[in-house]
């Protein structure tokens, strides 16, 4: 764990400096009415961070959390002494997915949205057999996190009842869906032209000249 923290710094320090990182994903935010992926641009922007603290403060948020997610998943490795499972997860496309996608790309997605709804689900089973009060509480709000952060981690409810079969969650869960589902689509008609105004929010950063390319 301590040598892919070691590649977890590298990987902040990729999205710091790389041109293609796509913060613009992660500085979405509500300024313009309701849009999908604007939770945690919403929250970062309103904490009035210069330009340098507020694409730190992105990256290491992003880092930790990543490092959360691979935790789980060793310790769930670990826990079951699969061989198999194991070959998965060390493959390019589990725990060195990140680290394949410092590729100076703009195909790289490197720290895409989508994988907090797999730090949802890997934290889902590594509470499997001690499902708290407090440990499905944080669950309910990882997973809440996540679908306000990218849409295709709705996905991710499904995954998760099959994990843990707890009806009380899942009703939740598919509350906090149907209530995601009812803002997306009401405003889904709406979120092109709100890509302007929020682009040129963007560039008044001055992080970097292709702030928009592929953040919305």
């Amino acid at each position: 764990f301590l040598l892919l923290f070691v590649f977890n710094i590298f990987i902040a320090y990729q999205m710091i400096f790389e041109e293609y990182f796509f913060i613009g994903s992660y500085l979405i935010n509500y300024n313009y009415g309701f849009i999908r992926r604007g939770l945690i641009g919403t929250i970062l922007l309103h904490l009035n961070l210069s330009t340098f603290l507020l694409l730190l403060s992105v990256s290491l948020i992003l880092v930790i959390l990543y490092s959360f997610y691979q935790y789980f998943l060793i310790a769930i490795l670990d826990k079951n002494k699969n061989i198999f499972l194991n070959l998965v997860a060390f493959s390019p496309l589990v725990i060195f997915y990140q680290i394949v996608n410092t590729t100076h790309s703009v195909n790289s997605n490197l720290m895409g949205g989508e994988f907090i709804g797999l730090l949802a689900v890997a934290y889902a089973a590594w509470i499997k057999d001690h499902q708290s009060n407090l440990n499905l509480f944080l669950l309910f709000l990882l997973f809440n996190v996540s679908i306000y952060t990218h849409e295709i981690n709705v996905l991710c409810f499904l995954v998760i009842h099959l994990i843990l079969k707890n009806n009380l969650l899942s009703f939740f869960n598919l509350l906090s869906v149907s209530i995601f589902t009812y803002f997306y689509v009401s405003n889904y008609s709406t979120f092109k032209e709100k890509f302007i105004p929020l682009c040129a929010q963007f560039e008044s950063l001055n992080i970097r000249e292709n702030i928009c390319l592929g953040g919305l």
